[in-house]
């Protein structure tokens, strides 16, 4: 042989002294960044290392080096239109020093002013990802996404999100972040990245037994789509491994709301319990693992359409959930302000979700709407608290004139809601019977004293 070139084409060239030489590599110098060969013939060759004038970084799997012709795969190192392949260098000269292995999957490359530079590379990001997740180690490939800023969804897409679902429970007790977990149900999409973002990766990052895995039939998914079976999963994942909390109701409401389509109606059935809650006289220690009603539909209005909350409210006849929608409307960033838009929103409550007379829930729907106007357990407390405050700075007269339209409001409320009872299975109705005057000196003759317990009777 004439001379020798260096593979992955390294510009370089050696004249052999003789055609049958045969060279062993001897050394690499990295400070000088050249090769040194020992040849058959007793001479020493030495080559100065070129390839750094491409600045190019490849990231090569092992696989490939042990049974592959590397060279061919990857255009023998050299430049080319798919960008992917390598990592441009950003500085001239640079070496590399070191390489992060598990989780960190980080590049150490000394720059010719002797200063440390860590780079992250994505085939080593994903893989490192891929791998944690087909290890079970939910938590590590999360807080990998997080940190690189790498799509959630490979953590549903990575085997399949059907092979996903039953992992589900331990994906939430292993994250046992709410706030981490929120960011994952806002961020699945119905689409497969693989065949997508990560598409050139798709043939380095799944494996063969997670190709088993997503091939794989699961019973009771097939006919629901890929957002609403993972956040189904992570719902009960959350009602039966996560203790109640605030925090916990908040992301049960997200995984409805972000539901395709969204599950209103069972989001507005979880506020109405929390109404319900809110309502009882009692209290219930429960209640302190939840969050307001205003909170909770707030919360629901910012992650929905306001209006389709609105018609979801109307068809279920929760009326008091329905009026604080409206009202929460106009203060909720996702309503838009324009005439055109506010026109159109009217011509469609026009349409659809009225309440049509003479329907079989219309009396129930009343009933609900009027209960809902009670006065909780919180506002008697305040209530009496002012009254007793008023009568120690000596204004008995502005107390007693509070406490009498107090009680008259809290009597007409109880006299509605026992007339729309009584008056219910009835096909006729009697005015002269029916009306709310004889209900309310009814209702004064009975008075309930566990009822009226915020009233003075001082002031009586």
């Amino acid at each position: 042989m004439k001379n020798l070139k260096l593979s992955y084409q390294i510009t370089s060239k050696v004249e052999l002294q003789r055609e049958e030489e045969v060279l062993r590599f001897a050394a690499l110098d990295i400070e000088r960044n050249r090769l040194f060969f020992s040849s058959s013939a007793n001479f020493v060759y030495t080559i100065h290392l070129s390839s750094l004038l491409q600045e190019l970084l490849y990231v090569v799997d092992i696989n490939d080096v042990l049974h592959g012709d590397v060279g061919s795969q990857f255009d023998n190192f050299l430049r080319g239109e798919d960008q992917k392949i390598y990592i441009n260098v950003r500085e001239r000269g640079a070496k590399i020093v070191g390489v992060l292995h598990g989780n960190d999957s980080a590049v150490i490359l000394q720059a010719p002013r002797h200063n440390l530079e860590c780079i992250y590379p994505r085939k080593l990001l994903l893989t490192s990802i891929v791998n944690a997740l087909i290890s079970k180690r939910f938590k590590d490939a999360l807080l990998m996404v997080r940190q690189h800023r790498i799509d959630f969804n490979i953590i549903v897409d990575y085997c399949g999100w059907k092979a996903f679902l039953p992992s589900a429970a331990e994906f939430v007790k292993q994250v046992n972040n709410l706030s981490y977990i929120t960011e994952f149900v806002c961020s699945i999409r119905n689409e497969n990245i693989f065949d997508s973002l990560y598409k050139s990766y798709r043939s380095l990052l799944i494996l063969e037994d997670s190709k088993d895995v997503a091939n794989r039939e699961l019973d009771g998914t097939n006919d629901l789509n890929k957002v609403t079976s993972v956040l189904l999963a992570v719902r009960k994942a959350l009602e039966e491994e996560v203790a109640e909390s605030l925090g916990r109701e908040l992301c049960i409401l997200t995984t409805l709301a972000r539901s395709d389509p969204p599950a209103l109606e069972k989001a507005l059935k979880r506020i109405k319990m929390i109404r319900e809650m809110e309502l009882s006289s009692s209290d219930n220690a429960k209640r302190k693992h939840f969050p307001s009603v205003e909170e909770s539909l707030k919360h629901l209005l910012w992650l929905s359409d306001s209006v389709a909350v609105f018609e979801a409210a109307l068809e279920r006849f929760m009326l008091h959930l329905n009026c604080m929608s409206r009202s929460r409307k106009g203060s909720t960033a996702s309503i838009s302000s324009t005439a055109s838009t506010k026109a159109r929103d009217m011509r469609r409550q026009r349409k659809k979700g009225k309440i049509r007379a003479g329907s079989p829930d219309e009396e129930i729907a009343l009933v609900e709407h009027l209960k809902g106007m009670s006065v909780a357990a919180g506002a008697k407390r305040e209530l009496k608290s002012l009254l007793t405050c008023l009568v120690m700075l000596a204004k008995e007269d502005i107390a007693r004139k509070l406490q009498q339209v107090c009680e008259s409001f809290q009597l007409s409320q109880m006299a509605a809601i026992k007339l729309a009872e009584d008056a219910m299975p009835s096909n006729t109705v009697d005015e002269h019977v029916y009306n709310v005057e004889h209900y309310i000196a009814k209702m004064t003759e009975e008075q309930c004293s566990d009822a009226f317990t915020w009233k003075l009777k001082v002031l009586v």
